[in-house]
């Protein structure tokens, strides 16, 4: 009989092992990495639990696991690959929100931005296998292309040699598919700017003959694309669960965001360079007027009593929205018209990459915190303005992916006389 330690380390090892592999069977599912860093941290693996709540696999966990048997290299090592553009790092200055708030979000005392380095490659005769949160780029060897495919990409490898699945597409084609691709900020700030990479390495976007996007449409990614000259026939939408697809030329855009904390101001003026001067071209009769003043309004992570929260906001003479029940265009007309915005942190307000110098924004925050509409606002020089009805003054708790299903639903609980205080 094993020596008690040895009982102990035998059965949480066999837990662990189980574990893992449920997220070999299905890789896709937040899930399942969920449990495995449940597990770890209560067995007081800390630091890899951080990193699997994330989504990713550490180097421990997939050498304890033999997980990783895969070859892999860099686009600029690979005959197969090509790079097209690039551009170095850059380094902004935030401008710090406008109001006081001595409970004020860590998140909000940053000075800087620092992007990454960003690069569009193509490869010839790609392998594309992609799940919905995964996605591996491999060559005609079967050399895993280590600068697109994702951190967890070789649980996917397996299912590279399933050629009977493949799909295969000539031509160009481009992956604007990511694991949050389906949510409006994610589309616009982690999918879209790869279109803006493309055109400066002189592609012009009608000349790509597959935009691929997930099958769990959301109207706007059609809008959005539709607004940026796509034609229906260039977009193809794929199956998020299981993905085999081959390519006779894949570009491949690399795009550092970190929620806002890693931008380009490149971003922003491409998205205002393609999609504001679409606004000039609508002729639909008499010019639509939009209010000058909004107030966002959300379904899901609204305000806690939003009768009285929006009641206050229309008694200063603001209009409010929900922003799904109009085009994608109009919305952006609401933001390039607006002179105050008012909302609960969301991914509507990625439409301030089309407000106008000088806008007010006032921005909410509950249990989930994020600065990137801080750094949007500070780029374009909109009066920003954070309020934090949270307490939770910790960045590193309210950035954290652990329980954050949770925080992503949780209401904003904000007083009647913090709305009354929102400057005229």
């Amino acid at each position: 009989m094993l020596p008690m330690p040895d009982l102990i380390q035998s059965h949480l090892s066999q837990s662990e092992e189980s574990l893992i592999d449920a997220i070999r069977r299905q890789p896709q599912l937040r899930s399942n990495y969920v449990a495995l860093a449940d597990y770890l941290e209560k067995t007081g693996s800390i630091e890899e639990s951080r990193t699997v709540y994330r989504g990713n696999l550490p180097r421990s966990i997939q050498e304890r696991h033999g997980l990783n048997p895969y070859r892999h290299g860099s686009s600029l090592d690979m005959a197969s690959c090509h790079r097209l553009d690039w551009y170095g790092q850059e380094k902004y200055w935030l401008a710090p929100p406008l109001n006081d708030d001595p409970h004020r979000n860590s998140a909000f005392l940053e000075k800087q931005i620092k992007t990454g380095t960003e690069y569009l490659d193509v490869m010839q005769n790609c392998t594309l296998i992609y799940d919905g949160r995964n996605r591996l780029y491999i060559d005609q060897d079967g050399v895993m292309n280590s600068d697109h495919s994702t951190m967890n990409a070789f649980l996917l490898g397996p299912r590279a040699t399933q050629t009977d699945k493949a799909t295969h597409l000539p031509g160009l084609s481009i992956l604007l598919a990511a694991r949050n691709s389906h949510n409006f900020y994610h589309w616009h700030y982690d999918c879209l700017p790869a279109l803006g990479l493309v055109q400066s390495a002189g592609i012009p976007l009608t000349e790509i003959d597959h935009i691929l996007i997930d099958d769990r449409d959301r109207g706007f990614q059609v809008q959005t694309l539709t607004a940026a000259g796509i034609r229906p026939e260039q977009i193809r939408f794929i199956d998020v669960e299981d993905s085999h697809l081959t390519c006779d030329q894949m570009l491949m855009a690399r795009i550092r965001n970190q929620q806002g904390m890693a931008q380009s101001r490149r971003h922003l003026d491409w998205a205002r360079r393609t999609f504001l001067p679409s606004l000039d071209s609508r002729t639909t009769g008499e010019q639509q007027r939009f209010p000058s003043r909004l107030a966002i309004k959300r379904d899901v992570r609204g305000f806690t009593d939003p009768e009285t929260a929006y009641g206050i906001l229309e008694d200063k003479g603001y209009t409010c929205v929900q922003l799904e029940n109009h085009s994608y265009l109009d919305q952006v007309a609401m933001f390039a018209n607006a002179t105050h915005i008012v909302s609960p942190h969301g991914a509507g307000l990625s439409l301030l990459a089309f407000a106008r110098h000088g806008t007010a924004v006032h921005e909410f925050h509950g249990d989930h915190v994020q600065p990137c509409f801080w750094s949007i606002s500070s780029a374009l020089g909109l009066r920003y303005h954070n309020y934090n009805c949270s307490g939770i003054t910790d960045k590193e708790v309210t950035s954290s992916n652990k329980n954050l299903a949770e925080r992503l639903v949780a209401s904003i609980k904000v007083s009647q006389e913090l709305l009354r205080s929102i400057p005229e």
